[in-house]
């Protein structure tokens, strides 16, 4: 009968409502037989419909039975290993399967994992990067948001579906507060006057360049249905265990441009060895901007030699073929 309660509910919102998309809460205490006829009539009524589990419970998670189902999960490893990334842990070889679209650990495809790095649980991105001793993200130093903008560039150019949540993209602090479901408005509230700070205003710009590039033609690389050739994203990987590179849709086997993500989450300089593949390269983001027709002060660099990339602390450097 509840299985019967939970997909009528489901069908009336989509027939009535015209909703395409639905998020179930620790989906893991739903068992599969219910998942599956969710999916059944869900995809019966509109084949593109959006099933998202958060799959995870107080028991645990069950997220690899989800495999192949047509289910999306959230990639809770993602968030983990793009944030710990960012702040400076040597966790790059867990981070480089999480990018590839964890299509080598549980899921089958990348439109599987749902990948974040800031969500409604735990604490906000700002408050997580902010090195006061009060973790409170309303006052964060430039370190603390060139982390930010790291993660949320590592996010935008990896395979699976990227989720932000509300106000991440303009700094929004949570005081600290590691868990708000208890906390009134004074700590949820969305407040849209943050974001006119400058610091805010400028991370703002930033996420709107990522989402731009991701929506373009050419960002196409990086909005991969099927699941790819394991040589579709190519490491690189300095001594240096805090940077980390990769070579995308290089050569062409995929819609869109090809894409070189260099990626330095050391406080200090660094430097890498990049052996540029054929084709026109040329640089369209630096960390703090990104233009897809190349950066103002950036050169086309042609392709098959090697190079020497020096990429200041804290910073994301992408470049783009096609010049």
């Amino acid at each position: 009968m509840m299985r019967r309660l939970i997909v009528d509910n489901i069908l009336y919102w989509m027939r009535e409502f015209k909703v395409d998309g639905f998020r179930f809460d620790l989906a893991e205490l739903i068992d599969m037989d219910t998942m599956m006829a969710i999916r059944d009539a869900a995809v019966a009524v509109n084949t593109n419909v959006l099933l998202i589990s958060e799959p995870w419970s107080f028991r645990g998670e069950n997220k690899h039975q989800l495999k192949g189902t047509g289910w999306s999960a959230w990639n809770n490893d993602f968030r983990y290993a793009a944030k710990d990334f960012a702040m400076g842990r040597h966790n790059r070889d867990w981070l480089m399967k999480k990018i590839a679209g964890s299509v080598d650990t549980w899921a089958a495809d990348p439109l599987q994992p749902v990948n974040y790095v800031e969500s409604h649980d735990d604490m906000a991105l700002a408050d997580e990067f902010c090195t006061r001793p009060d973790r409170d993200g309303r006052n964060l130093q430039p370190n603390d948001v060139a982390a930010n903008r790291l993660a949320a560039t590592v996010l935008f150019t990896s395979l699976g579906i990227p989720m932000i949540h509300e106000g991440q993209e303009f700094l929004r602090s949570k005081r600290g507060i590691h868990n708000s479901y208890n906390r009134g408005d004074e700590v949820n509230a969305v407040r849209w006057t943050d974001r006119d700070r400058p610091i805010a205003a400028e991370a703002l710009d930033y996420y709107r360049e990522l989402i731009q590039l991701r929506r373009s033609p050419e960002g196409a690389a990086f909005r991969v249905s099927a699941r790819p050739p394991s040589s579709y994203y190519r490491w690189i990987l300095p001594r240096d265990p805090q940077a980390l590179g990769y070579v995308v849709n290089t050569p062409r086997i995929h819609e869109g441009a090809g894409f070189i993500v260099l990626l330095n989450a050391n406080g200090a300089e660094t430097t890498f060895s990049v052996n540029l593949p054929p084709g026109r390269w040329r640089l369209i983001g630096d960390g703090e901007r990104i233009n897809r027709a190349g950066l103002p002060d950036s050169e086309v660099m042609p392709g098959g030699q090697e190079t020497s990339v020096r990429i200041p602390g804290l910073r994301a450097f992408i470049f783009m073929d096609g010049f």
